[in-house]
């Protein structure tokens, strides 16, 4: 999730792990540093994982782009905020 530091309110809804609109981004991920993931992770990268998801919403929310430059924006995992 992405939230704001000042008002504790999330960015834009958690893309859930079923969805795939990540599917492209972890594909030349994959391709570029798979070998690497797998050595460090022993997982490839898949957008089943959050770090992909979170890449869209910075890239697609613009409000993150603010918020980033302001250091007003605070990344947690869902199991991390519960």
């Amino acid at each position: 999730m992405l939230w704001n530091k000042e008002t504790g309110e999330p960015i834009y809804p958690s893309i859930v792990w079923q969805d795939k609109r990540t599917s492209a981004r972890a594909r030349e991920l994959e391709a570029e540093y798979g070998e690497l993931f797998r050595a460090r992770t022993a997982l490839s990268p898949d957008s089943y994982f959050s770090a992909t998801k979170i890449e869209w919403v910075l890239k697609n929310i613009p409000e993150c782009s603010d918020l980033l430059a302001e250091n007003r924006l605070s990344i947690k995992e869902i199991a991390a905020a519960c």
